[in-house]
């Protein structure tokens, strides 16, 4: 595999988790434990993420694990892993930390961000570096942020724009809902309804394909580089716990 391939397979696996959304939602103030894997392809290049969402004493937990796979593992080594806690409190999404660590880059980073409300604080460590800002019931990280869209569809109560930290910056996500369609996918075949997001300022685009059938979980997940499709992840497995 030669460093051009190598280096696109790095980028979408470090990034996948910033457009990918996990959850499943089945009721206004629940997203139901589940297990969900996707077979996801780099112009040719092949990788998984597998997803796993408890629930405990009414936190709920996400893990999530990147890996790359066919020949694209003999290159590539390590994975991407990311936690997130959140509660939900009259059918919002409140974020309380989040973690994730890549061994798969020849520099290991490590990110952990806290949301202490009763401080009035939102940290963050990079490496050894770290940064606070005043809480905001409305920033997100990348994960929270995701389990939220899921809910607020549910809801039909999604908002146009949301916030995120990643460590270092607030930046601003613009949402529009797209056309239903039919789509299949390993798992199957389901009517979806897509949600376009994208960072403001930021040639890159997403859409989420979401089955209602499976309480909106995404289906299909697609990323976009000057409006030429460059990346996409297809359920390939689905179990609610």
């Amino acid at each position: 595999m030669n460093d051009l391939n190598s280096s696109y397979l790095k980028f979408f696996l470090i990034k996948m988790l910033s457009i990918l959304l996990f959850s499943s939602v089945y009721s206004q103030d629940q997203i139901r434990p589940h297990i969900a894997n996707y077979e996801v392809n780099v112009r040719g290049i092949k990788g998984s993420l597998d997803t796993i969402l408890n629930i405990k004493e009414n936190v709920h937990v996400a893990k999530n694990e990147l890996n790359a796979s066919g020949i694209a593992s003999i290159f590539l080594k390590g994975n991407v892993e990311e936690n997130s806690t959140f509660s939900i409190l009259n059918s919002e999404v409140l974020p309380l930390s989040f973690s994730s660590f890549d061994s798969m880059s020849k520099e290991k980073k490590s990110l952990t961000i806290l949301f202490e409300k009763n401080k009035n604080l939102i940290s963050s460590i990079i490496n050894d570096d770290k940064k606070t800002l005043p809480y905001d019931q409305g920033i997100f990280d990348r994960l929270s942020l995701k389990y939220s869209l899921m809910l607020d569809l549910s809801n039909q109560t999604l908002l146009p724009q949301y916030k995120i930290f990643e460590g270092e910056n607030i930046k601003i996500i613009n949402v529009e809902i797209m056309e239903s369609k039919l789509l299949n996918v390993p798992y199957g075949e389901f009517e979806v309804i897509g949600i376009k997001n994208h960072e403001s300022g930021s040639s890159k685009r997403s859409i989420l394909w979401c089955a209602e059938e499976l309480d909106y979980l995404p289906v299909v997940i697609e990323q976009y580089r000057n409006e030429k499709l460059w990346m996409q992840a297809q359920l390939s497995y689905h179990e609610f716990k």
